[in-house]
């Protein structure tokens, strides 16, 4: 509700939307560390964390989160069908999967994926193992 209150394309300031987008990538790191929200914390869509989930384990793709959107780029020519089952949408300009929110609703997407991620920043999901625990990682 926020990021649809504040966006700058709605009349909002990019600085708001900013603050935004970092409490919602917490909120996304902190629920795939599986770790506890305190009362006052954000908590994020549980479609949101099944979507990672499913696609994490995948070879060859990147997750990133920008905003309260999700982008997954590389190799998914092999893994369409999944990647389409889990709701994502294939962005046809920018030769990538997206997957929004479904209360919001966007434009048609005029700009490039770096003019993006400059504007709302990126933080991208990786998949690793340490002493043979498979994790989510945020970098």
């Amino acid at each position: 509700k926020l990021a649809l209150e504040f966006h700058p394309d709605r009349g909002g300031n990019t600085e708001t939307m900013q603050s935004i987008n970092n409490a919602y990538s917490f909120a996304v790191a902190k629920l795939a560390k599986g770790t506890q929200f305190e009362s006052d914390e954000i908590k994020i869509s549980e479609d949101f964390q099944k979507i990672i989930n499913e696609l994490i384990n995948l070879e060859g793709l990147t997750i990133d989160i920008v905003g309260n959107w999700l982008w997954v780029h590389g190799d998914t020519r092999p893994h369409k069908d999944m990647i389409k089952s889990v709701g994502l949408w294939w962005a046809n300009k920018k030769k990538m999967w997206y997957y929004r929110p479904a209360n919001f609703k966007g434009g048609r997407g005029t700009k490039t994926y770096e003019q993006i991620t400059n504007k709302y920043g990126k933080t991208t999901v990786k998949n690793s193992t340490q002493g043979g625990t498979n994790y989510l990682k945020f970098s």
